[in-house]
């Protein structure tokens, strides 16, 4: 039979009907071959992503989720050092996006090695060039640090993500200075900038408003 010329609507139904199935099986199948490794990469990027934004030697321990809001105990050498805290917020400009905030017990963002602020988006969608300079801490690259190593070692300077360094429970509702407030932006990316600053805000109410049940239950 000569599959080319024919035009049985039948048989052309059925070789499609195939050619679907046996793509759909590929697919499938591919996917469980690759489900372990991506598991296992984001939890690997999650690990690296948590010590960033947490004091240096802090050990992770127990987490819990409240209002959509997951809050990683850590600890130094047993004594509590606070929370790394994963939110996320949809009002950016490309939509959501997703970041960790590191937090001392007493409910105050962190600092971290190099006088960063423990800020650290994982997720967005923005604008390139423009909302992207809000969520990105990108490290310059010079001779120096090439050789030296250090473009890879801590968290690079971000204006914006640095703002909220020492900013604590009692300093929410937080806002831009755009707005009134003393959160830093990127002119031409408004719109990114008071995203992040809602997802910071939130965080903070967060567990401003039920400090308690989360260190009962990250005992």
């Amino acid at each position: 039979m000569n599959l080319k010329n024919t035009s049985n609507p039948l048989l052309l139904g059925l070789i499609l009907c195939v050619v679907g199935v046996a793509a759909a099986g590929i697919l499938a199948w591919f996917d469980g071959v690759t489900a372990k490794p991506k598991a296992e990469a984001k939890i690997r990027k999650l690990e690296q992503s948590l010590g960033r934004v947490l004091p240096e030697n802090a050990q992770v321990g127990r987490s819990v989720t409240v209002d959509g809001v997951a809050f990683y105990a850590a600890t130094v050498d047993g004594a509590p050092a606070g929370y790394a805290a994963s939110g996320s917020t949809t009002k950016g400009y490309g939509g959501r996006i997703e970041a960790l905030v590191g937090i001392s017990p007493d409910g105050a963002v962190l600092t971290v090695a190099g006088g960063r602020a423990a800020v650290l988006v994982t997720e967005q969608k923005e604008t390139p060039g423009l909302g992207t300079n809000v969520c990105n801490r990108t490290a310059v690259k010079t001779l120096a640090t090439v050789f030296n190593g250090s473009e890879t070692s801590g968290m690079p300077a971000n204006r914006v993500l640095d703002s909220f360094g020492g900013i604590s429970v009692s300093d929410v509702p937080l806002t831009i200075v755009k707005d009134g407030g003393r959160i830093e932006f990127v002119t031409g990316a408004t719109v990114s900038s008071r995203a992040m600053t809602d997802l910071v805000d939130n965080v903070l109410t967060v567990y401003r408003d039920n400090r308690l049940r989360i260190e009962e239950a990250t005992k």
